[in-house]
């Protein structure tokens, strides 16, 4: 007797249960979307816990490191006016990238050599970045809060993003899943019903659709898997494809035949 589809039973059995696709074939288009909505969000939570373990390792390096207090001084924004203790003009590099304190009024652009960068005035705040082309933007200092910047300042964001970045970060990611495997499964499923054709399957488009979201599940897996140990290349996403092509593949083969008995009951 062939077994029910079981949204969380699934998420293992997709690996090796020929039912999973029959009943997925089968069933109404609603089921493989709260499977898909369980999927997404089982990813979701690992590449968020995965991305702010990361960060959380990187900061406590960088606070270690007391990079502001070597690189950068201090600077304090009161009233739309820029202070800072150190002689100026003062300039950090790194690459095509350039941080410029100038509250004297004797620097009013950045060097055009640096493709990318921030000037900070005694007034103003100019950023320059590429996009499309060389592109600054002027903010007056008016318009921003009072605040000192240093070290206390910078770990407080430090440490307000090591509590709550995780949020944006599973909302993004959450998004991103939803838009990438939709999309994946839509376009393979075009590739789903030349199989099906071929086999003489003779498979819906929806059928398909619903295959190709349970066929998702070990090649997500492995994704997982490449994003926890860095593995990094094609090497990686060349397997996932092929994997998701080849249980997109079983699954409309394991379907019944037009005449077959399992078909026509």
């Amino acid at each position: 007797m062939a077994s029910s589809f079981g949204t969380w039973s699934g998420l293992w059995r997709s690996a090796f249960d020929a039912d999973m696709y029959r009943q997925a074939a089968a069933g109404p288009m609603r089921r493989v979307f709260g499977y898909l909505a369980v999927l997404l969000a089982i990813a979701a939570v690992v590449i968020t816990v995965q991305a702010n373990i990361l960060f959380n390792q990187s900061a406590r390096r960088f606070s270690d490191s007391q990079w502001w207090a070597k690189n950068l001084p201090e600077i304090r924004i009161e009233k739309g006016q820029a202070s800072s203790p150190v002689p100026q003009p003062f300039v950090y590099e790194q690459a095509a990238f350039a941080f410029v304190l100038d509250t004297t009024g004797g620097t009013t652009e950045l060097d055009p050599k640096y493709r990318q960068g921030v000037l900070l005035t005694h007034t103003e705040l100019f950023l320059r970045r590429q996009r499309r082309g060389e592109e600054t933007r002027r903010y007056s200092l008016a318009e921003m809060p009072d605040v000192t910047i240093n070290q206390a300042t910078l770990q407080g964001w430090l440490n307000r993003l090591a509590t709550w970045g995780w949020v944006p970060v599973l909302v993004i990611m959450t998004v991103w899943l939803w838009v990438a495997k939709l999309l994946q499964v839509l376009l393979w499923s075009l590739i789903g019903l030349i199989v099906s054709a071929v086999s003489k399957r003779r498979l819906s488009y929806g059928a398909v659709f619903r295959i190709g979201v349970v066929a998702l599940t070990v090649p997500l897996y492995v994704d997982l898997i490449k994003d926890i140990f860095g593995w990094t290349g094609w090497i990686p996403v060349l397997l996932s494809l092929a994997l998701y092509g080849a249980y997109l593949t079983w699954g409309v083969l394991v379907q019944p035949a037009p005449s077959s008995p399992a078909h026509m009951t």
